[in-house]
This record gives C-alpha cells, sequence and structure tokens, in this order.
C-alpha cells in the first residue's frame, strides 16, 4: 500500500494559473493513479464519490458559444457531444455531472438552448451540449440550418471521442430519436452512448421495461451502452464519470 505523509501541500501552476491542494486530494489522485479507478480509490479512503469529483473537477468553463453562423472551434481536447430532443434534460445533466447548480442553464420551456456550448472540463476535456431537436415551435427554416450546423459540426469534429444520446425514460423514442440514433451510427459508424434521463420519475416496477423498450425501439444491439440517469438523485452519475475517464486513459471508444 502506498504511504503519504501526514502533512502535504502542493501547487501547480498551468496555463499561467496557480492551483493549490492539500494532503487529502494529493492522496486521493494517487490512488487513483494505482488503481486506474476513481471508484475504488473512493473505497479505499472511505470518501463519498460525489466529494471525491467536487474535488477532481477544479475547474468548468464556458469558452465557445456558437450560433448557426459561428465558426466552429477546433478545441485539440476529446469532446463528449450530448444530443436530445428539446427539454430531455441535457442542462441538468451537465449541471449534476459536474457538481454545479445552475452552470448550464435549465428552462421548463422547450427549445431554450439554440447555440452550441462548449464547457471545458479541467482543461482536459469538453461536454458539448447540441441544441434540442423536435421543438414544435421552431418554424423549418431556422430548423433546418440548425439541422445543418449540427450534422456539418458531426461530421467534421476532428477531437468528437463520443456522442451521448439522451432519451427520456418516460417516453418511447420518438421517430426524430431514431433518426438521430441512425444518423450517429451511419456518421461515427459506432452505436451511441444512451442516457436514459429522469429515471427518478418511474416508478420501480417500470425502470426494467423502460430500459428494454427504449433498447427494442432504437434498434440497438446488446452492446449498445444504456446508462439509467436522473439529475435527481445523481443516479447514474458514477457510472458516467468512470466511462469518462477510461476514455481519457486509454483513449478507445466504449
Amino acid at each position: 500500500m502506498l504511504e503519504f505523509p501526514k502533512k502535504f501541500n502542493v501547487k501547480l501552476t498551468l496555463y499561467n494559473e496557480d492551483y493549490s491542494f492539500g494532503n487529502g486530494l494529493y492522496r486521493l489522485l494517487l490512488l487513483i493513479d494505482e488503481y486506474k479507478s476513481v471508484n475504488r480509490a473512493c473505497k479505499e479512503m472511505r470518501m463519498a464519490y460525489s466529494k471525491a469529483y467536487k474535488m477532481i473537477i477544479r475547474s468548468v468553463e464556458l469558452p465557445f458559444v456558437c450560433g448557426v453562423k459561428s465558426t466552429l472551434p477546433k478545441t485539440g481536447k476529446p469532446e463528449f457531444v450530448l444530443a436530445g430532443r428539446s427539454n430531455v434534460g441535457k442542462s441538468s445533466f451537465i449541471n449534476a455531472l459536474l457538481g454545479r447548480k445552475s452552470f448550464a442553464r435549465t428552462s421548463s420551456t422547450p427549445g431554450k438552448t439554440r447555440t452550441i456550448n462548449f464547457y471545458s472540463v479541467n482543461e482536459c476535456f469538453y461536454l458539448v451540449d447540441l441544441p434540442g431537436y423536435g421543438y414544435a415551435k421552431t418554424g423549418p427554416v431556422e430548423q433546418e440550418k440548425w439541422d445543418r450546423m449540427i450534422r456539418r459540426y458531426l461530421e467534421s469534429g476532428e477531437d468528437i471521442e463520443e456522442v451521448i444520446l439522451l432519451l427520456d425514460a418516460r417516453r418511447i423514442p420518438s421517430e426524430k430519436d431514431l433518426q438521430m440514433f441512425q444518423w450517429i451510427v451511419s456518421t461515427t459508424t459506432y452505436e451511441p452512448i444512451v442516457l436514459v434521463t429522469k429515471m427518478d420519475k418511474l416508478k420501480r416496477s417500470e425502470r426494467a421495461k423502460s430500459i428494454k423498450e427504449i433498447r427494442e425501439r432504437l434498434g440497438a444491439t446488446e452492446e449498445c451502452l444504456l446508462i439509467p440517469f436522473s439529475s435527481e438523485t445523481k443516479e447514474g452519475r458514477e457510472e458516467f464519470l468512470d466511462l469518462i475517464e477510461k476514455i481519457l486513459q486509454t483513449g478507445e471508444e466504449v
């Protein structure tokens, strides 16, 4: 087992900015490096997973907000792209994942996000929030402009690591959902990760049925990863963060 100094403080200078952390984070980082797993490191330290990620996620920024006529950035960092229909809960997912209450703006009004938002996490990777699709009040001309921009980004994005399709646990996937799933497969040659949101809205007896129906409706293979998620209870956050960690370490698609 690793030995740790009783008192320890580290100061890092990254991109001309100083970051300081003490013995607790130092020990956590060493254990993560040893076990290659945040989950195992937390168990070793008897630390709540949520506390660990609050320690690890040191910075979250929104450096790029792209409108329909914007030039898309080349970030040079792994990008995890979030796609889903309007009001499926992408902003709530981002806030829950990063442990921030209102960093990504949420709204009860569908179609609120009309930009492509690039969230930088620890200056290490990006969460890219695409505009929601399928909002009826969006005019067909405007929707077509956004569809073209999203297609252009997904087809030409050099730094895209994974595409995550968010679906509402309470609803059978719509035709738009099916089209997005199939289009992602044809564009990237692999199935997206499917994040099934709002699981807390279902009764316990409804959960397995919902996951089964979504998989069947999509025509997804057994290898396609479906992650149940709730921004209220934080169910699925640990699994998704472990997934990001694995991808960043190995550079392999799941």
